[in-house]
């Protein structure tokens, strides 16, 4: 018998104890239980439970069998940075390396800015992320720029482009402004076709920084995949297996 089928037994297998041992919950619960003899009763509890141990197997080994059959393939890497012009607010900025830490992003922080590295508010809001944290300091645009090399695209309210209209390739790298200021227009106007902007409201300045960010980042994993990130979590005092 080809692996193949082997394994679409074993899920199928793992399908129907699915629903036998659904069945026998409905039977055995506190609405349906009096209902049968004490004798009964305790055989369902029984079949339930063997039924449950059986499933657990059957799940075990056709992961085994995938991972043979199909084995992962290496995960892609893929090369996202956040660029940040002289950011004034050292809590935006801790929130944005927190961003970056947990999604894999570099970060590129470009002086002047309205902190320094060791102050106590941007490290409180990194929380305790910072080891994780690729990020590097540039004295200036022209320091950055001689440095670096990539798709560029540049996040301001001033942009023509939507956000979210664009392709991200593979090392882009995303500009944003300080807070009070923005990215300097004469950069904006000689990149329009890759200055874009996050919709909102037009009586309304600017959305936070650090939100920008995060929305900016996550369209690109979107766009990409969100490869080499997990995307599924688990729950602490119960089992999502065990949900309906």
């Amino acid at each position: 018998m080809p692996a193949v089928y082997l394994l679409s037994l074993w899920q199928t297998i793992r399908v129907l104890l699915y629903y036998c041992l659904k069945l026998l919950s409905m039977s055995t619960n506190n609405n349906f239980s009096e209902q049968f003899p004490g004798f009964l009763l305790k055989t369902l509890c029984t079949a339930k439970k063997l039924l449950k141990n059986a499933a657990e197997y059957v799940t075990i080994y056709s992961v085994l069998f995938s991972a043979v059959i199909f084995p992962r393939k290496e995960a892609l890497h893929l090369e996202l940075n956040i660029v940040l012009v002289e950011p004034q607010i050292p809590q935006n900025t801790g929130n944005i390396a927190r961003t970056c830490a947990v999604t894999g992003a570099r970060l590129h922080l470009i002086r002047p800015m309205g902190f320094t590295p060791d102050d106590k508010q941007l490290k409180r809001a990194g929380l305790d992320y910072w080891h994780y944290l690729d990020i590097t300091y540039y004295d200036g645009l022209d320091d950055f720029f001689s440095k670096n090399d990539g798709a560029y695209f540049y996040f301001s309210t001033k942009a023509v482009n939507t956000y979210s209209d664009v392709s991200y390739p593979d090392k882009c790298f995303l500009f944003f402004g300080r807070e009070d200021a923005g990215l300097p227009e004469k950069l904006l106007f000689e990149n329009k076709e890759s200055c874009v902007r996050i919709p909102m409201r037009e009586t309304l300045r600017s959305l936070n920084l650090s939100n920008s960010v995060a929305i900016g980042v996550y369209e690109v994993l979107r766009q990409w995949g969100f490869p080499e990130l997990q995307n599924q979590g688990r729950l602490r005092e119960f089992d999502w297996n065990n949900a309906d």
